[in-house]
C-alpha cells in the first residue's frame, strides 16, 4: 500500500520524499530517483553544507522530559543480530506484568531495519489525534510505534544523518504515549546518530542490567509469529528470565530515585 498518511510523511520524511503529491489527506510517492552520482555528494554537497551550518548555530538540542512518561529503559548493543528486539519486548511485556498498572511503551528506534511491528503483530498505520501527534498502536497492553508502522515492510529507507535525528525526534516527542511508568526503546545496533540523537533529546533513567536468559527456539518461533514468549509460554524458564530482568529493572529504578 503506497498510500501513507500526508502528515506522518511530511512530519517524518519531509525532504526526504521526492516528487511527492499530496491528495486531500493522502501522499503518494515512489523512491528516491537515480543519478549519475549515487552517493549523492556533489549535487548535495553546497545544500547539506549550509544546512550543518545552520545546525551548528543553534548548538544542541536541550534535553527534555517525555510528557506522562516516568522511566526511559534503553536495550542496546554495539552490534547486530545478538536479540536487542527480542529482550525489548518480552521486557515490555514482563514489565507490564510485574508492574504496569500505569501502562507500558515500546518504541522502535530502528528506522532503518524496524522489526517491532512484526514481533508485536501490528501492521496498521498510526491515527493522529486533535494535536496531530501520532497515537501509538497497542497489543498485549503495550503501547507500540515504530518507523515500520508509516511504511512498507519491504521498503527501504535511506537518509543521512540530519534526517534520521528529525525522525527519532518526531518519534519520540510526538507520539502521543499517555501516561506511562515505563517506556522501552530498543536501539538499532552500533553508536550512530540515532544513539547520539536520543542522547541529546531526553534523560534517560540509566538503568544497566545483566541478566541470563535460557536459549530456546520457541523465543525464535514467537518473534517470528508475532508472539513474545512471555505471552504465548508465560510460564516456561525463559519466560520467568525476562520476568526476573524486569523486577531487576524495577528494582534498580527505585534505588535510583532515593540517590536523587
Amino acid at each position: 500500500n503506497k498510500q501513507v498518511m500526508a502528515r506522518h510523511i511530511w512530519r517524518l520524511f519531509g525532504q526526504g520524499i521526492n516528487s511527492a503529491k499530496k491528495y486531500d489527506k493522502l501522499i503518494y510517492f515512489r523512491p528516491f530517483s537515480r543519478h549519475n552520482d549515487q552517493l549523492g555528494i556533489q549535487p548535495q554537497k553546497n545544500k547539506l553544507a549550509g544546512h550543518q551550518r545552520e545546525l551548528m548555530k543553534r548548538g544542541l538540542p536541550k534535553r527534555s522530559n517525555i510528557s506522562n512518561v516516568e522511566n526511559i529503559i534503553v536495550v542496546a548493543s554495539g552490534k547486530g543480530g545478538v536479540g536487542k528486539s527480542t529482550t525489548a519486548v518480552n521486557l515490555a511485556v514482563a514489565l507490564s506484568e510485574v508492574d504496569g498498572e500505569d501502562g507500558v511503551g515500546l518504541l522502535d528506534m530502528d528506522v532503518f531495519g524496524p522489526s517491532i511491528p512484526r514481533m508485536m503483530n501490528l501492521s496498521a498505520s498510526p491515527e493522529l489525534d486533535k494535536n496531530d501527534n501520532m497515537i501509538p498502536l497497542t497489543n498485549y497492553g503495550i503501547h507500540c510505534m515504530s518507523m515500520g508502522f508509516l511504511i512498507e515492510e519491504k521498503a527501504a529507507v535511506v537518509w543521512r544523518g540530519p534526517m534520521v535525528m528529525s525522525a527519532v525526534q518526531r518519534l519520540l516527542l510526538r507520539t502521543a504515549w499517555g501516561k506511562l511508568k515505563y517506556l522501552v526503546l530498543d536501539m538499532p545496533p552500533g553508536t550512530g546518530d540515532t544513539q547520539l540523537s536520543l542522547s541529546q533529546l531526553v534523560a534517560v533513567t540509566g538503568v544497566d542490567v545483566l541478566g541470563d536468559v535460557p536459549l530456546n527456539l520457541w523465543i525464535r518461533h514467537g518473534a517470528d509469529k508475532g508472539q513474545p514468549i512471555t505471552v504465548s509460554h508465560p510460564g516456561s524458564p525463559q519466560a520467568a528470565s525476562y520476568k526476573n530482568i524486569a523486577t531487576k529493572v524495577i528494582q534498580k529504578i527505585s534505588s535510583l530515585k532515593t540517590q536523587i
